[in-house]
């Protein structure tokens, strides 16, 4: 005649197996976030890849300057870039454009306004993939704001305030806005001294930043600046067509 488990012994089991979940579970978790940044890792490259192919079949990207800016959207319009999914599923329903969106294997969000700053050298060009919210640093995954692209552009290239009759070098700082909280509160001058205005044309032609589809009617935009506003920077923008 079988006998069967004894209480104790069910217990001990269930004890075994709990212990074993702690122990497994974990490590499933880490290894997965492995392989999905490392699948991040390889779509940054791939698409700073094929960005830097579409500035080589594109000379007039540039415009006359040795760098410029390309949109991860406006590569998939471009046919540069495939797609993740379509759009108007969950994570992609921005309307850049209608083709679909590159998925974040980290955040499974949307990497389409994430752009790749490119740089001419001699007869090559070379990229630098910039993340607006990539899930694995303090940004999140709410991306970060057109404000915040300017102010990250500004560490690289000086802007430009005026201050009575001389220009001097400007930023933004690094005090959140409590209303905005995604937006510096202040921009100032190199001696920390607030300022009304920080133009990021000035007199460096690199200083610029595109804002626009390349591949259709509408208007291109070019960023001129961060400007205080009511208490808070707002980002001025012209355009050579009509809007």
């Amino acid at each position: 005649m079988k006998k069967g488990f004894t209480l104790v012994e069910l217990l001990a089991v269930i004890a075994i197996i709990g212990i074993l979940s702690v122990l497994v579970v974990p490590s499933i978790i880490n290894i997965n976030k492995g392989i999905n940044e490392r699948l991040l890792a390889s779509k940054k490259e791939e698409i700073s890849s094929n960005a830097e192919l579409y500035a080589n079949n594109n000379e007039d990207l540039f415009n006359g300057t040795n760098e410029a800016y390309i949109y991860v959207w406006e590569l998939i319009d471009a046919n540069y870039v495939s797609v993740d999914t379509k759009y108007g599923s969950d994570n992609c329903t921005e309307s850049r454009t209608t083709k679909g969106c590159v998925i974040n294997p980290v955040s499974k969000q949307s990497m389409n306004e994430d752009y790749v700053i490119l740089t001419r050298q001699g007869a090559g060009v070379t990229s630098e993939y910039v993340s607006m919210g990539d899930g694995t640093t303090s940004q999140g995954v709410n991306g970060d704001t057109l404000v915040n692209a300017v102010c990250k552009l500004l560490e690289k290239h000086n802007g430009n305030a005026y201050v009575g009759d001389s220009i001097v070098p400007c930023k933004c700082n690094d005090t959140a806005d409590s209303q905005y909280p995604n937006n510096p509160a202040k921009l100032v001058d190199n001696n920390g001294h607030d300022v009304s205005a920080c133009l990021l044309s000035g007199t460096d032609v690199n200083n610029h930043l595109r804002y626009g589809n390349l591949n259709s009617n509408n208007p291109n935009w070019r960023v001129l600046g961060l400007y205080m506003v009511d208490g808070h920077i707002t980002a001025k923008m012209i355009t050579s067509g009509a809007v």
